[in-house]
């Protein structure tokens, strides 16, 4: 059951057809003293399937603030900054309030420097897949 350990429990709600539910779902049931609500999903702080000690487990209301919890945690072992942000172009991180940020209509969220969505905007339409940003060369820069 995709690495995670799981313990027989045949009547549980969300129980498989093998009547196996996953280990972090009951200490999370426990702790919150009934079933988790529909829609309901465990994180795991230190990222480990196995570690199912109540301190590591957080309960997300959904999938979207789940999500939340794995992009803070990369950024934060990345860079340092849990609110630091992934350009969807240039693959960079950097401050949230540089990045144009938003929802897509299959509610995933981007990020983007303002310079790097003009430039694959710009050449969009030239090539089939775009470049990323080069570094502006120093002949450009001092004038040469």
């Amino acid at each position: 059951m995709k690495g995670y350990p799981a313990q027989c429990v045949p009547m549980h709600p969300k129980a498989t057809r093998s009547g196996y539910v996953y280990e972090h779902m009951l200490v999370a049931e426990k702790a919150l003293g009934h079933y988790l609500p529909p829609g309901a999903q465990i994180h795991h702080i230190n990222e480990v399937k196995t570690d199912n000690r109540g301190k590591n487990l957080v309960i997300c209301q959904d999938a979207a603030y789940h999500k939340l919890l794995h992009r803070r945690a990369e950024a934060l072992r990345l860079t340092g900054n849990p609110k630091a942000v992934r350009c969807r172009y240039c693959s960079q991180y950097d401050n949230s309030e540089t990045m144009k940020t938003r929802t897509t209509k299959s509610n995933r969220f981007v990020a983007e420097h303002p310079a790097c969505a003009r430039f694959y905007d710009r050449n969009r339409s030239r090539t089939s897949k775009p470049k990323k940003p080069r570094a502006p060369q120093l002949a450009r820069v001092w004038g040469m």
